[in-house]
């Protein structure tokens, strides 16, 4: 038995993920198994019989070991998250083979952030930005450039690392870790406007991308979502039009308190958005994963807001309705 071909490394594990099989023996019962991460555990079993060449699809066994979340804050940096490639493996008459996975439903993307907004990024005070990419072996290195294009720019490195083989990396952007850097060169993150992050690859340039320096912290809301590549995207809602706490309650015995706690929702406004900008805010409708920053935490939400309208000759603003998805626990008195 062989295998005579395998998914694509980095390909989507929530497409199909499949692996074909060739005998020479075909009267003969074959199994396949689908095997844990580590090769260990069997997590499904496939039999084939009375055919030369057969398929399997390892994606429903890869797809609920997928913990993604934001990254916690930490310094600006490079960094290779955990959870954000998944590894199918299996096995058949012992033969096995394995391929390494992103969490997303497109690709695979190589030197190329793995996010589903372009342009200019904005990023304000005590904020965090974090983006996705998979480069080839060898040494990466970021650094962002402030003030680009000014009389007197200022480059700070982010750091190197070396990779042996492809992996997923990531590049934090952290504002008070970098005005504290600024800060140190008798500089202040509050004399520019702009910044660029530019990522190379063993030398070379593969990924440059423009922030704008949003000043002040106004009312709006950070939200968090997983997108379609795999990777975690963020944008500032410019305002919060309504907040609302709703008390819910669970009895014991119909007449006993046993759980007094209250819902939040949030209600958040854009600016104006052109066309392009709206269409790829518009994948927060259906994101499998939503958080909203709280201080330096990431809380858990869910979208409430099912149709987001992309264009429509009156649009000028986008509102999205979120809801935290822990409510926020108070005494209970028994009688």
């Amino acid at each position: 038995m062989e295998i005579i071909s395998s998914p694509p490394e980095f390909g989507p594990a929530f497409r199909d993920v499949l692996y074909t099989f060739r005998t020479d023996i075909p009267e003969a019962m074959h199994e396949i198994e689908m095997l844990d991460p580590e090769g260990t555990t069997r997590q499904g079993l496939k039999r084939f019989t009375g055919e030369r060449e057969f398929t399997v699809n390892a994606a429903p066994y890869l797809r609920s070991s997928a913990p993604i979340a934001p990254l916690p804050f930490r310094d600006s940096g490079l960094v290779v998250p955990e959870h954000r490639t998944l590894k199918s493996v299996v096995r058949a008459n012992g033969l096995q083979n394995s391929t390494v996975h992103t969490t997303g439903i497109a690709g695979p993307l190589y030197n190329a952030p793995l996010s589903g907004l372009s342009g200019t990024r904005v990023i304000g005070p005590d904020e965090q930005d974090e983006v996705s990419f998979i480069p080839d072996a060898g040494e990466i290195s970021a650094r962002v450039v402030f003030g680009p294009g000014t009389d007197t720019p200022e480059e700070i490195s982010l750091g190197a690392l070396t990779l042996p083989d492809r992996n997923l990396v990531a590049a934090v952007v952290n504002m008070n870790h970098l005005a504290g850097l600024l800060h140190q060169r008798n500089r202040s993150v509050t004399e520019f406007d702009a910044f660029v992050l530019r990522v190379q690859n063993s030398g070379e340039t593969v990924m440059e991308i423009p922030y704008r320096i949003r000043k002040g912290h106004g009312d709006g809301v950070r939200v968090c979502w997983w997108n379609r590549l795999g990777g975690i995207d963020a944008f500032t809602f410019d305002a919060t039009r309504n907040v609302t706490l709703t008390r819910l309650r669970e009895t014991e015995d119909g007449e006993r308190y046993s759980r007094n706690c209250l819902k939040k929702t949030v209600t958040a406004v854009t600016a104006p958005l052109k066309k392009r900008q709206a269409e790829e805010l518009a994948g927060l409708v259906a994101a499998a994963g939503v958080w909203i920053l709280d201080g330096t935490d990431y809380a858990a939400a869910e979208v409430r807001t099912d149709r987001c309208p992309v264009y429509d000759e009156r649009l000028r603003t986008l509102e999205f309705v979120f809801a935290y998805l822990s409510p926020v626990s108070f005494q209970n008195r028994r009688p």
